[in-house]
């Protein structure tokens, strides 16, 4: 899995480049490009499908960042975990502010977020707690599957953060939800998880026969 999101996030780097080179093709200023040939207008459609795509793997790398926090503020708290925690928990938001204020190209940001994600990879791999199981998750897993298992029909993503808010006494964060309901899938063979409209996903069990 972990080679196809490299090939992945390769494939998608190099539509970086040409998204860059359309860029300069069209001379945007501000998002906007100036009134152009129809020539010109094929490469600011294509530049539009590379921009969406660019979008997915930017969220998908956030994603990846907040998962990265989230075992690392398991460990123990030495200067290093605690230096790169600060770091993971401030970088995303500051870099989304600047996209907004266009003080950063949304491709630098990607790749300033992706290799902050690749230095917290590589210290959670190089940890002598590496190998242990993400215990948060894995705890939250078990509340939902232990809730299905006890009569629930199904849970969908905000019956998942208000359950789980209510547990830990602390408010979980769709992201954290939804982890935890594919951590529940890993675990449990009957689970099923649906991905539904306006980023809504659903869990359920299926009947022991259907397995």
């Amino acid at each position: 899995m972990e080679q196809q999101r490299e090939y992945d996030r390769n494939l998608i780097e190099k539509q970086i480049d040409r998204i860059l080179e359309l860029e300069r093709a069209l001379d945007l200023k501000h998002g906007e490009a100036v009134p152009s040939v129809s020539d010109d207008l094929d490469m600011e459609l294509k530049l539009e499908s590379y921009s969406i795509a660019f979008m997915e793997l930017y969220d998908a790398e956030e994603e990846r960042v907040s998962e990265a926090l989230e075992y690392i503020q398991q460990l123990p708290a030495t200067p290093q975990a605690k230096e790169l925690a600060g770091r993971l928990r401030v970088l995303p938001g500051r870099l989304r502010s600047a996209k907004i204020r266009k003080q950063i190209a949304p491709f630098r940001a990607y790749r300033e977020l992706r290799e902050l994600s690749a230095e917290a990879v590589r210290f959670i791999w190089q940890h002598p707690r590496a190998a242990e199981p993400l215990t948060v998750e894995v705890f939250r897993a078990q509340v939902l599957l232990e809730s299905l298992r006890n009569g629930v029909k199904s849970l969908d993503t905000q019956e998942v953060i208000k359950s789980l808010t209510m547990v830990e006494g602390r408010r979980i964060d769709r992201k954290q939800a939804l982890r935890a309901m594919r951590r529940a899938v890993s675990l449990e063979p009957r689970a099923r998880l649906v991905q539904k409209e306006r980023r809504k996903a659903i869990l359920y069990l299926i009947k022991a026969e259907d397995a």
